[in-house]
């Protein structure tokens, strides 16, 4: 896998892991069926290799794949001492905005889990003719992000750095319905208060007819042993569908979701937060069938709209 430090803007560079295509098609759709980028987006304490399985299967395929370090986790690490102004939701989305600009795709799907899917949404709604579908993984509501005043994220950052050690431990008790597998370190990768930061830094008055405005089919994901996003939190992404996705798995349950236009959601049962580690294989496979029937090279309906042929297929 190769990698980039981007400069997003002047003194803030963050790390971009990519691989593109041998030839940019997808071998198992021949020569008119082209594939396109894929963007994966991590969440708080994540970092671009959590990602290393779905790129690898991906680009196996035909597609080119990025995933970044969000600014301070992994390597794209401040290069002083860290501020609460660097880690605001504004700031943090412009890196987003500035990388996928960078990579400039001329169709994208993009693949987001826990708080990535924030950035997901918004680039959606910034560069909508240039992405065509939207996988969200424990996304959570369409509600507004905001910091409630009494939040142990008020607590000063000494506190943290002292119970910083109990913090990694107890997240990664609660990412995984079952011990952690061995490939489970990048779950979390930050300091405490880098950590706190961003935690306080989740402040962006989107709402309901936001997240209705999005055009891009979209696909939810949740595992039903969740502890940090609810199932009822990501059922509120209901509404009527509009490009129909269908896939069946013996342990998968789907339902018809809320808020965002033409999505669906995938319970995968047995399963936690972190859903890329724990069952990458089926994680791959339904994200693959999804995004899969897109067709790029044909006429545009409207903006950020393409025709697709869908096909339905029981696996």
């Amino acid at each position: 896998m190769q990698f980039e430090d981007i400069e997003v803007k002047p003194g803030r560079t963050l790390r971009l892991y990519y691989q593109k295509a041998f030839n940019g098609v997808h071998e198992r759709l021949g020569a008119k069926e082209h594939a396109y980028a894929i963007l994966f987006l991590h969440g708080v304490g994540g970092c671009a290799l959590l990602w290393k399985k779905q790129m690898e299967f991906f680009n196996d395929r035909g597609y080119d794949v990025y995933a970044p370090d969000l600014y301070g986790h992994g390597d794209s690490l401040p290069l002083g001492e860290p501020k609460q102004h660097d880690f605001m939701f504004i700031e943090l989305r412009q890196d987003v905005l500035a990388l996928f600009d960078w990579i400039d795709p001329t169709a994208c799907v993009i693949v987001s889990h826990s708080y990535g899917a924030a950035f997901s949404n918004y680039l959606c709604k910034e560069r909508e003719s240039q992405i065509i579908k939207m996988v969200e993984i424990s996304g959570g509501h369409p509600r507004p992000l905001t910091t409630h005043c009494c939040s142990i994220y008020r607590l000063p950052v000494c506190c943290f750095n002292l119970c910083g050690d109990y913090l990694r431990r107890g997240f990664m008790v609660l990412a995984f319905s079952q011990p952690p597998p061995s490939d489970a370190a990048p779950a979390y990768n930050l300091t405490p208060a880098v950590f706190r930061y961003i935690m306080r830094g989740q402040v962006w008055a989107c709402n309901v007819e936001y997240h209705a405005s999005i055009k891009q089919t979209t696909l939810l994901i949740i595992g039903s042993g969740d502890s940090f996003v609810s199932l009822s939190e990501v059922r509120e992404m209901e509404a009527v569908s509009l490009n129909v996705f269908n896939v069946c798995f013996v342990h998968v349950v789907i339902f018809r979701v809320q808020a965002i236009p033409g999505a669906k959601l995938v319970v995968f049962h047995g399963v936690g937060h972190m859903v890329m580690l724990e069952v990458p294989e089926q994680l791959n496979a339904t994200i693959l069938d999804f995004i899969r029937p897109v067709v790029i090279d044909e006429p545009r309906s409207q903006a950020g709209q393409i025709h697709t042929r869908i096909y339905t297929k029981l696996l």
